[in-house]
């Protein structure tokens, strides 16, 4: 009867850190993109200065 009560127990530590996991790899996602995106728009500002 114990190994069936640690069983749930376990259950909504898990399923509570599903969603920061995923919260943390959108954010990561979302970072990355908006580094790229100004590293872009750096080297065009940059090229338009020179020319």
């Amino acid at each position: 009867m114990q190994e069936q009560a640690t069983g749930t127990a376990s259950l909504p530590t898990s399923a509570s850190s599903n969603p920061d996991r995923r919260k943390l790899w959108i954010l990561t996602g979302y970072s990355i993109s908006f580094l790229a995106m100004c590293g872009v728009l750096a080297y065009y500002f940059s090229a338009y200065i020179t020319h």
